[in-house]
């Protein structure tokens, strides 16, 4: 995705010529970079008011129009960073008359806005992303808004139509039913964007743009107003899993995205992330002479991953700390099919796996069953979710065989709602200084286990859709062990 404000700018002045030069409301304005494409557009003839719920989101802009320069910071993992460095100029922004056109203002909620000193808009826009589901009422939002906006201007509305409304959601039906009263809907387009989280981390979306033409001559009661917004009740899709913890995957909605990750094929051309890992297991394996009897892997939810190592492995076991997604894993193996979601199907047939040599059972990566040894142990997208994954190094090192292999693939995204910062391996701060990122410190870890590397880590990025218009792109990383 291209930058998203620039773009948003262009559907923007492209569906809105006329009113973009006039009297002009960005809310949820962040930085101020879309207000700052719209007045270069303009060449700066417009009032714009920039606005936002958090007024630290623009602090640093103004002091960027003053000074020409902004320096900002980006997580690499965990709590190491990098600076990053911006000149005005390089923006094609001329501060003098951008700083002359703009006003800047906090609005807390977006609903309650002073309606008597901020009237009169040609053009309001509400279109970056996420800013319905941040909205302390979204709902009252759009019941309200045309208050702001001059007979026949135009709002511009951005939402990846996933913001819940009781058991409903605010998609495009219930945004038209909102507005249907005070604006005519004139257009919809699509754009998407990107955000960073991380280095390895990002935020994908497909953004809805709808522009709606305020109706002339309507005016309803604010008893009518009340009684049409009391009828939905607010509830934003969140984070589940980096919200709560481990107990996240008990829940279904979150077994529903892992199905559709293990057993799909995939998002962007990235593929399928455990059939991928699997294979990448094998060229390592294959390349070393490793022996292929027994083969394990730790946190591999409903157990792809596994699976796909049965193919060349006599026995293999695939294990996760999550009761469902194991029962789950199970009942396909046991049954031969799986169905789930909204019509979502899987099978051993069509995987072309016979699964008569894989089993799944609830393991504890950090505490593993005495007397079991294996010619392989992988762990994917788990060594950063564990309390103490230095337990789970040490148990994987009791468990190979000399001569096995250790392959950990991991995003590094620490966090502490999983792992208490004491316990990261690397990806850390110590007064002014940085720890080692993540694969320097598990070298050094390993290498201390009798480790060495046995082929070079490799980059393995995999998508993860949380709506239909709303995904998760990350960049994991897998390192290759062999105990000698």
């Amino acid at each position: 995705a291209n930058n998203f404000s620039v773009a948003l700018a262009k559907a923007v002045r492209e569906r809105c010529q006329d009113e973009v030069k006039g009297k002009v409301l960005d809310l949820g304005c962040g930085p101020g970079r879309m207000g700052m494409e719209l007045a270069k557009m303009t060449d700066y003839g417009l009032t714009l008011h920039c606005a936002d719920m958090n007024s630290k989101a623009f602090q640093l802009t103004t002091q960027f129009l003053r000074g020409g320069k902004l320096r900002w910071v980006e997580i690499q993992e965990g709590e190491l960073t990098e600076h990053r460095d911006l000149n005005i100029e390089d923006l094609g922004v001329d501060a003098k008359r951008f700083a002359a056109c703009v006003e800047w203002h906090q609005f807390p909620d977006p609903a309650a806005i002073d309606q008597h000193k901020f009237k009169g808009y040609s053009l309001v826009v509400a279109a970056q992303p996420h800013i319905l589901k941040e909205m302390p009422n979204p709902v009252l939002f759009l019941q309200n808004i045309h208050q702001h906006i001059e007979e026949g201007g135009m709002l511009v509305l951005g939402s990846t139509l996933d913001t819940k409304l009781g058991e409903g959601l605010l998609d495009g039906k219930t945004i038209q039913d909102l507005l249907a009263a005070d604006f005519e809907h004139v257009a919809s387009d699509d754009v998407p964007y990107a955000m960073q989280e991380t280095k390895r981390k990002f935020g994908y979306g497909i953004q809805e743009l709808s522009f709606w033409r305020r109706r002339a001559g309507v005016e309803r009661s604010v008893q009518a107003k009340k009684a049409a917004a009391s009828q939905h009740e607010i509830k934003t899709i969140g984070k589940l899993v980096e919200s709560v913890g481990n107990q996240g995957y008990e829940d279904e909605t979150v077994l529903k995205q892992y199905l559709d990750f293990h057993f799909g094929e995939g998002h962007f051309d990235e593929g399928n992330y455990p059939t991928r890992c699997a294979k990448l297991c094998m060229d390592v394996v294959e390349k070393l002479g490793i022996a292929k009897n027994d083969a394990l892997e730790l946190g591999g939810g409903p157990g792809r991953a596994a699976m796909e190592l049965s193919r060349h492995f006599k026995h293999v076991e695939g294990s996760d700390f999550s009761s469902l997604f194991v029962n789950t894993g199970n009942k396909l193996l046991a049954d031969g099919a799986l169905r789930w979601g909204e019509g979502s199907t899987t099978s051993l047939e069509s995987l072309g796996i016979k699964g008569d040599n894989v089993r799944l059972r609830k393991l504890n990566a950090m505490e593993l069953p005495q007397g079991e040894e294996y010619d392989m142990i992988c762990a994917f997208n788990l060594v950063d979710r564990l309390p103490k994954p230095r337990s789970f190094l040490d148990e994987c090192t009791a468990k190979l065989r000399k001569g096995g292999l250790l392959a950990v693939s991991s995003p590094y995204t620490w966090l502490e709602t999983f792992t208490p910062k004491e316990h990261w391996i690397g990806a850390y701060k110590y007064g002014d200084n940085d720890a080692p990122d993540t694969l320097s410190a598990l070298r050094e870890e390993l290498t201390a286990r009798g480790f060495e590397e046995a082929a070079p880590a490799q980059d393995v990025p995999f998508v993860i859709p949380e709506s239909p218009r709303l995904f998760q792109r990350t960049v994991a990383q897998i390192s290759f062990w062999q105990k000698k």
